[in-house]
């Protein structure tokens, strides 16, 4: 009788004109097996978007830098630095070679 009524609970909700094709365990194995797909699948999407989220977290301090910081001018002054900074090391390694 048990196997009755899962079938008619079944019947029911699938409702008129619907086939049953497999057997009631079967669909519900098979439906048990979806939904630990779509938890699996879940979790793999979360895991990405933490990795991009981290990702993004990396670049966050080229949003905030003002537009500016971007010109050519600002490149040549930031190379100009550079330079005068390479000079000054030049000439304190030559008073003191390690």
């Amino acid at each position: 009788m048990s196997e009755l009524n899962k079938l008619l609970q079944k019947f029911i909700k699938l409702g008129p004109g619907k086939v049953i094709s497999k057997p009631i365990d079967a669909q519900e194995n098979e439906n048990e097996n979806e939904a630990e797909a779509e938890v699996q699948l879940q979790v793999v999407v979360d895991e990405e978007q933490e990795s991009l989220n981290a990702k993004a977290k990396d670049y966050e301090y080229l949003l905030g830098m003002p537009m500016w910081n971007l010109t050519e001018e600002k490149i040549e002054e930031l190379t100009r630095l550079m330079n005068q900074k390479r000079e000054e090391h030049a000439t304190l390694n030559k008073l003191h070679p390690f």
